[in-house]
């Protein structure tokens, strides 16, 4: 885990309520897909991915989401879908290092932390 107190100068406001379409900017940047990608009935896996990421972070930071609401929003996935995505998400996470620190940067914009900006230079 990143942590934020180890980067001065980046702090920044918090991005406010996170909303789906704040955590679909911040992994389609992150897995460098645009948005309405997401929303495309697909099995590829350059689509699934990200897809997975932003439905398992909307479950833990979409302020009422449920898992019928979050497969309605990406296009009527079925909540078993839902739960199979945060499965594999949790599961990537804990056996592949980078893909958890990718996650993290993202968990951390959403938090109010934006990894996102470059450090300022400090002169001395």
């Amino acid at each position: 885990m990143i942590n934020p107190y180890a980067f001065p100068g980046l702090i920044e406001k918090p991005c406010g309520v996170v909303t789906y379409d704040v955590i679909e900017e911040k992994v389609c940047e992150l897995f460098n897909v645009s948005v309405d990608k997401l929303f495309i009935k697909t099995r590829k896996a350059d689509i699934v991915a990200p897809r997975q990421v932003c439905m398992y972070l909307a479950k833990k930071y979409v302020r009422y989401s449920t898992l019928k609401l979050i497969g309605d929003h990406y296009g009527g996935f079925d909540h078993t879908t839902i739960v199979h995505s945060i499965k594999l998400v949790e599961n990537r996470r804990a056996t592949e290092k980078e893909y958890d620190q990718h996650i993290d940067e993202i968990e951390l914009y959403l938090k109010g932390f934006n990894p996102f900006t470059k450090r300022l230079k400090q002169t001395a």
